[in-house]
């Protein structure tokens, strides 16, 4: 049984108060709402919605499509590189130590913290492995310095 008079209502026994607070309150939200109602009908009613719609998504799925492809590309650097070491260490164990420093050098350029794998390889390699991949480090940085001359 509803009564207004009073300024309160009595719903399922329980007596509720409207206040100007409640009331001013209650209006409100039925306006941000009425408004978020209103602004999705204007937005989606625009001529330029959907155009806009299929560029976001297009330019979303074009940047993932790119992270994957950059990731792929990290992954076939570091496989070469893995490659390239266990290729080096294999000579190392046949004696071969020149072609060693060929593969540590391969590694060596496609590798993305070169000074770490300098590093591992003085001191886990022989001392004249090491001296011939810091020999074709430096004849690489003269050839490069040369042509960019």
């Amino acid at each position: 049984f509803f009564s207004f008079g009073k300024k309160a209502v009595r719903i399922y026994g329980k007596t509720m108060k409207f206040t100007p607070t409640t009331i001013l309150s209650g209006v409100l939200a039925a306006g941000f709402i009425g408004y978020c109602f209103y602004f999705d009908q204007q937005r989606r009613s625009a001529p330029d919605f959907k155009k806009k719609l299929i560029a976001k998504r297009r330019k979303e799925f074009d940047l993932v499509m790119e992270s994957n492809e950059k990731r792929k590309e990290a992954e076939k650097r570091q496989n070469f590189v893995n490659t390239e070491i266990k290729l080096a260490n294999e000579c190392i164990q046949q004696g071969d130590n020149r072609d060693a420093a060929k593969h540590f050098f391969n590694a060596y350029k496609r590798y993305s913290q070169p000074e770490k794998l300098l590093e591992m390889v003085k001191t886990t390699c022989p001392d004249e492995v090491y001296v011939f991949v810091v020999d074709l480090v430096q004849k690489a940085k003269s050839r490069n310095q040369s042509e960019s001359a």
